[in-house]
């Protein structure tokens, strides 16, 4: 066995490290793709899997799996994902699918549910500075849901469930033109400053059809999107009056008798098929759009 010397980025330590024995490990397989992972069992019963990487010092995702206890049942944590690595062994591993194979995993090692602080930001290198987005507020503000959300049935904790369908179903229906009509009676300056800065041809879209706020937001060129959000994500907000989703709970049921809430509202995720052409939210990954493919957040 060998020892593997990790840093506190998952416990309250003040600067000490710690040790994990290596406990096991093996390939899960998503499709035609296999990931590899190594198991790491701590004193208190916890286990923490990572994946391997083909870039050795950053594994492409660490998840907790939680012992059962008095108070809670047996579950997963995703604490870690690093996107856009080639996490798979063939090197070809898209975002979705490490999320996806972390997913399976955990269903695998027979959690009831799994969970994640969405905690995720774009841009930090795109833009060549220390500044980043907020992953979940940028896909909230063009598409109506979560980056997570397009690939599994993730619920959000009840202490943001009802905030969070509310803000959904504003930004659906929102239209351009009613954003800018209301924001310039409280935000009239900053309005006319991010229409200056907006590099959407405004004329070739329904600025009136209801969403049309995630229209516009969608068509902003890749080359011009990390600029542009960084500057105004924040406003964005405001404009139409919701709350960043950064730093929210999510969770994903993964057997029948899931007690994290006293009510489960969704049947238990089942493992995805990648070589059905046909999976949509219903199977768990969400085929990816041509916007995905445009923004590169595949």
């Amino acid at each position: 066995m060998n020892d593997f010397l990790m840093y506190d980025h998952l416990h309250n330590f003040p600067h000490k490290p710690f040790l994990l024995k290596q406990h096991g490990g093996g390939i899960i397989t998503i499709g035609k793709k296999q990931f590899e992972y190594f198991e790491h069992a701590e004193d208190d019963g916890i286990l923490i899997i990572k994946g391997s990487s083909v870039d050795a010092t950053m594994p492409c995702f660490i998840l907790k799996i939680c012992p059962e206890t008095p108070t809670t049942q047996r579950h997963a944590e995703m604490t870690s994902i690093t996107r856009g690595v080639a996490c798979s062994l063939d090197k070809t591993a898209k975002s979705k699918e490490i999320v996806c194979a972390v997913v399976n995993l955990a269903k695998e090692k027979k959690a009831k549910w799994i969970e994640f602080t969405d905690m995720s930001s774009i841009c930090k290198d795109e833009n060549k500075s220390t500044q980043s987005i907020s992953l979940a507020d940028y896909y909230f503000l063009t598409r109506g849901k979560t980056w997570y959300e397009t690939i599994c049935k993730f619920i959000p904790d009840e202490r943001y469930a009802s905030t969070i369908s509310y803000y959904r179903e504003f930004i659906q229906q929102n239209s351009w033109a009613d954003m800018i009509k209301s924001g310039k009676r409280r935000y009239r300056a900053e309005i006319t400053k991010m229409l200056r800065d907006l590099p959407v041809d405004l004329t070739t879209i329904d600025v009136n059809a209801p969403g049309s706020v995630m229209t516009v937001l969608r068509r902003i060129p890749p080359e011009k999107r990390c600029e542009f959000f960084y500057k105004y994500s924040y406003n964005l907000l405001l404009f139409n009056d919701i709350g960043t989703l950064f730093n929210t709970v999510w969770y994903l049921p993964l057997a029948n008798d899931c007690q994290r809430t006293v009510i489960v509202t969704t049947t238990p995720y089942d493992s995805v098929n990648f070589e059905n052409e046909n999976v949509t939210d219903e199977g768990g990954l969400k085929k990816t759009t041509n916007d995905d493919e445009q923004d590169g957040l595949r």
